[in-house]
């Protein structure tokens, strides 16, 4: 529970030191004359887990950072934080595969002054792309920009894609 603070603290960090060497919720009990029913609502209203039969403690109560150099976030699983952790468990690296490009913050495609939302394309042209590349009309992101380009340099706002592709072809050198 966010922002718990129990009666008597000093009693909580003894019983959390109890509970880290090992000990189980009937032996805290025990030391401190309760329950082991109380032992397990203080803990759990104090953020503490006991999913490891009693060992593990929440990354938050440690104040450990994240193990990636540069990152000083909470470490919350096997040392990371939640970003790291999951790139770890997604990607199998926590180190990202591409460079982030700077850049203005606009659309890539020219003459577009919205804002870019994903990988560089503002919503309207990254969904476009997306469909697009999903027919098999287009290759990839600069295949993409090229089509663009030469929609706009035929002064058309509609066309084919056949039409865009020989127009291409046919002017090389802008390409």
């Amino acid at each position: 529970m966010k922002g718990y603070k129990p009666r008597n603290p000093e009693r909580l960090k003894r019983m959390v030191a109890l509970f880290k060497q090992g000990k189980t919720f009937v032996e805290v009990a025990k030391e401190f004359g309760v329950s082991h029913q109380y032992v397990q609502q203080v803990f759990k209203k104090a953020g503490i887990a006991s999913s490891d039969g009693g060992n593990a403690i929440r990354r938050r109560m440690c104040e450990q950072e994240c193990k990636y150099d540069g990152c000083n976030r909470l470490a919350k699983t096997k040392g990371y934080c939640n970003k790291h952790y999951q790139r770890l468990r997604v990607y199998g690296t926590v180190t990202p595969k591409r460079k982030f490009v700077e850049h203005d913050g606009g659309c890539l495609v020219d003459g577009c002054t919205e804002p870019f939302r994903f990988g560089g394309l503002c919503n309207k042209h990254a969904t476009n792309f997306y469909v697009n590349k999903r027919e098999g009309k287009i290759t990839d992101l600069n295949d993409y920009l090229k089509v663009k380009k030469a929609k706009a340099l035929m002064g058309k706002r509609y066309a084919v894609f056949t039409e865009i592709r020989s127009f291409m072809e046919s002017n090389k050198e802008l390409f």
